[in-house]
């Protein structure tokens, strides 16, 4: 290998000297000179006899990154290196290439040439589009030439250039390419936002296919398969050509297994009950592991929806199943006798909201779920913090740094943008107010009714945690874990150090008190009640389980406080009575039980 190599170099040599060039002269020469087009093309005709082409392409880039005018004796050479660049698989290089030569030469030979190679190249979206934005600049009339090229390639196969000049329209204001931007919003995983752009230009966009198809894979992504359905088969009805087959694909951007999207094709595509029939023959053929299963599922009556087994019982508990051994997690839904009611596999924890169930499961994507009468999914959120009064709750999304209120109705009340930390959030007893920390430690108070921050307390304070009473007065963990009043200035009698604090009503503050830690991320705590009225601290609990995150881990209602403890290989969920003083165990459980709520 090594001898071939020589044999070729020598070729090369004595090639450039039998032409009477000296390859070192030339790059010499156009160092010096990066407008020497007498000693390029000398050199890039050698870089040619030798199908060196990435010398070519590096001594092109690096001329027009140095010449200020460029002159049209090069543009030949620019276009070349871009073609080479092509072969090559060098996508930036051919980007850059063909950009430049666009911008210093309008040709629409070659704007279909360069846009044709798009979908190849291995390059953001952004880089697209901006070097798209910039050759359009160079024909004059920007909106024009976007139109004009959507126009000229939406009856094309190039689905992916389409898109990417909607997007640039409607960036632009053109309102009416909206599809396209949907699609790629669609494409970035943001849900949340394609459901609130589909539902802001209803109007415009619902005598097109494309709306009921994306809507349907809105719908397959919340678990509503029927109204899926119905919106693929009404968009087919009124669509032409393979446009929903250009849709399936799009359902892997939500994590759609195969078996799903090739019913719906099965289904949707057929034409009669000889092509359904055929069709789904075919799709048995193709997945026989789910014939096999229907089997034991044909006459299994349909789950009872959750907003009806809510009705159905006077008193349910939510609480979330740990097995520690094998970190298997689940969230129970439990009668009063401990008896399961229904399960959610593979969930975090969950909250009675509205008329359902809100649920968190962040394994496979950070999203937050509503089971009601409805059906509801928030996407990127990864927590949600329910008020004591249940009639608002806050969700989390803490990689954009938003928080969003909910009402009952599960309407926005408001979005706050926000650097959040996950560390000891709190509400007011009568959820007026909500507290919490960013990154630098700094605690604000929030107005919940309106989303406006009224108190700021700066990290050099060294707070743990801020608390507020329902008539505004400001309470304070301290560094050192004492409970202080600071507006009005009012030490508190705590006898133990503060891990986390909230109120349980106006006047009764219950703390809790770091024992041991039993496993990653999960502690024994004590809790503490404490009056506001007569000073006194009472120990209620030695053992109950705590986990350091956002979420609400107690629950007071009726003035019980309840929650869960573990012991060696038992837990336990009990409530204590504030009036009465008394300690009740509702059930035992062999698993670990956390985040418990109640019905």
């Amino acid at each position: 290998m090594k001898r071939i190599f020589i044999i070729l170099l020598i070729c090369f040599s004595l090639f450039a000297y039998a032409n009477g060039v000296d390859v070192e002269t030339l790059k010499q020469n156009i160092e010096e000179d990066p407008g020497d087009y007498e000693s390029l093309s000398k050199l890039l005709e050698i870089y040619e006899d030798v199908e060196d082409y990435y010398a070519y392409i590096d001594t092109v880039i690096s001329v027009i990154n140095r010449i200020e005018e460029p002159s049209n004796k090069i543009l030949p050479f620019v276009l070349q290196a871009a073609r080479y660049a092509s072969e090559q698989y060098l996508d930036q290089e051919e980007l850059d290439l063909y950009t430049y030569f666009l911008v210093n030469n309008p040709n629409l030979g070659v704007v279909h040439e360069f846009f044709s190679e798009l979908y190849y190249l291995y390059l953001s979206d952004d880089a697209k589009k901006e070097a798209m934005l910039k050759i359009a600049k160079s024909f004059g009339d920007v909106d024009n030439f976007l139109e004009q090229r959507y126009a000229e390639y939406e009856g094309m196969n190039y689905t992916d250039v389409t898109r990417l000049l909607g997007e640039l329209l409607f960036e632009r204001g053109k309102t009416e390419y909206i599809i396209p931007y949907i699609t790629s919003v669609l494409k970035e995983e943001n849900f949340d936002e394609v459901k609130k752009l589909l539902n802001e230009n209803k109007e415009e966009l619902q005598d097109k296919p494309d709306y009921y198809f994306i809507l349907g894979i809105i719908n397959t992504y919340n678990k509503d398969l029927d109204s899926a359905l119905k919106n693929f088969t009404y968009g087919r009805s009124i669509s032409s050509g393979n446009k929903f087959g250009e849709y399936l694909d799009l359902m892997h951007y939500v994590e759609v297994p195969e078996y799903l999207i090739d019913i719906y094709d099965a289904v949707i595509t057929s034409d009669s009950s000889q092509t359904l029939q055929n069709n789904l023959q075919e799709y048995v053929r193709k997945h026989s592991e789910i014939y096999w299963i229907s089997k034991y599922l044909k006459d299994l009556p349909e789950p009872v929806p959750i907003s009806e087994l809510l009705s159905t019982f006077d008193e349910l508990f939510l609480i979330t199943s740990f097995n520690p051994d094998n970190e298997k997690i689940d969230l129970l839904l439990l009668n009063s006798e401990g008896k399961r009611v229904s399960r959610f596999s593979n969930v975090i924890y969950g909250n009675f909201f509205s008329d359902g169930i809100i649920y968190s499961s962040g394994f496979e994507q950070e999203k937050i779920i509503f089971e009601g009468a409805t059906k509801e999914t928030w996407t990127n959120y990864a927590y949600f913090i329910s008020s004591p009064l249940k009639n608002a709750l806050i969700l989390i999304n803490d990689y954009d740094g938003v928080l969003t209120c909910l009402n009952k109705d599960l309407s926005v009340r408001w979005d706050l943008k926000v650097d959040y930390q996950d560390y000891n959030s709190s509400w007011s007893a009568n959820g007026k107010y909500f507290t919490f920390c960013d990154y630098d430690y700094n605690f604000y108070v929030v107005d919940t009714l309106t989303g406006t921050i009224t108190e700021t307390f700066s990290s050099d304070l060294y707070y743990e945690q801020v608390l507020v009473r329902n008539n505004g007065e400001i309470y304070i963990i301290n560094s050192e874990g004492k409970i202080e009043g600071i507006r009005p200035n009012k030490p508190l009698l705590t006898s133990n150090e503060a891990l986390t604090a909230s109120f349980i009503d106006d006047d009764t503050l219950m703390y809790l008190e770091s024992v041991e830690e039993l496993f990653q991320d999960i502690m024994r705590v004590r809790i503490h009640i404490y009056s506001l009225e007569d000073h006194t601290d009472k120990v209620i609990e030695e053992s109950m389980i705590l986990v350091p995150a956002p979420i609400t881990q107690t629950v007071h209602k009726d003035h019980k406080i309840y929650y869960t403890t573990f012991e060696e290989t038992a837990s336990e969920f009990k409530y204590y009575d504030v009036d009465s003083g008394e300690t009740r165990t509702l059930f035992t459980f062999d698993q670990m039980l956390l985040f418990p709520d109640v019905y």
